[in-house]
């Protein structure tokens, strides 16, 4: 099993956990759900992401059909999985910025 991390900006804030916050319950427990699932192993966080095209192994899952909506994280060599952030469709150019540059915080803050 790998270790879920939230990231945390150096003002104590967790995107990821903010916009968990704004989900509806019945989305929230979907999306940690998928999550769980996703953490359980290293194959199935492989098969459950994909790497997004220039982002410096920043990953998608992507929870499908009705819901459409993306969580943002990479897995470390430590077998942690760092969350960074999720979006809807509408929203998903944005939000992978916004996961690229807390990425590049983490390993700064990391070394």
């Amino acid at each position: 099993m790998l270790d879920r991390v939230i990231y945390t900006t150096t003002r104590g804030r967790q995107p990821f956990v903010r916009w968990l916050n704004s989900l509806t319950p019945h989305d929230r427990t979907l999306v940690l759900s998928v999550v769980e699932r996703c953490c359980a192993s290293h194959e199935r966080f492989d098969a459950m992401t994909k790497r997004l095209t220039r982002a410096d192994g920043l990953r998608e899952l992507e929870l499908k059909g009705r819901f459409n909506k993306r969580v943002y994280l990479i897995k470390t060599a430590a077998d942690e999985v760092i969350l960074f952030g999720g979006s809807g469709k509408t929203d998903q150019t944005k939000e992978i910025a916004n996961a690229k540059d807390r990425l590049a915080d983490w390993r700064r803050r990391a070394e």
